[in-house]
């Protein structure tokens, strides 16, 4: 019992501890290197447009559900992990690249996941799935009973 409390209290710190490695490499760095970068630009591209563009496109002729296609477009349009940086700063990597990864394509992911929710429900997939209108990711919330004083 001591030992899982131990473990899921350590384990549970590592995300914030993640944070503050990546803030402390952000802060060495100047925020114009953030998109002036190459390299950190296309991959961050290939990641939050091509992959999950490509994956979208071809699970559509295998899978109708749009909430199971607006699933798949989150997992694979996210940012990349946070853990990334402890893990590169653990093995003596360039932790300062890969928070400027972190933070790069967290940013650029504001704009290219609803990006890709919209292009991917109206017009390429609509019509031969029947995702609605108004976006995978969209959830009916009518049908969801409210608890007595909760807002929805």
């Amino acid at each position: 019992m001591v030992f899982k409390d131990t473990a899921t209290r350590i384990g549970a710190v590592t995300g914030p501890l993640s944070m503050l490695v990546i803030g402390d490499s952000l802060a060495q760095i100047r925020l114009k290197d953030l998109f002036t970068d190459v390299r950190l630009l296309l991959f961050s591209v290939v990641k939050l447009l091509l992959m999950p563009a490509l994956l979208l496109w071809g699970l559509r002729f295998f899978i109708t559900d749009p909430m199971f296609l607006g699933v798949c477009l989150v997992m694979t349009a996210t940012p990349v992990g946070s853990m990334t940086v402890m893990l590169a700063q653990q093995y003596d990597g360039d932790y300062r690249l890969t928070s400027k990864g972190v933070a790069l394509t967290t940013v650029l992911s504001v704009a290219t996941m609803p990006f890709l929710n919209e292009t991917f429900s109206t017009g390429l997939s609509s019509d031969r799935i029947g995702i609605p209108k108004r976006g995978i990711l969209q959830l009916n919330m009518g049908n969801i009973p409210a608890k007595r004083g909760e807002i929805l």
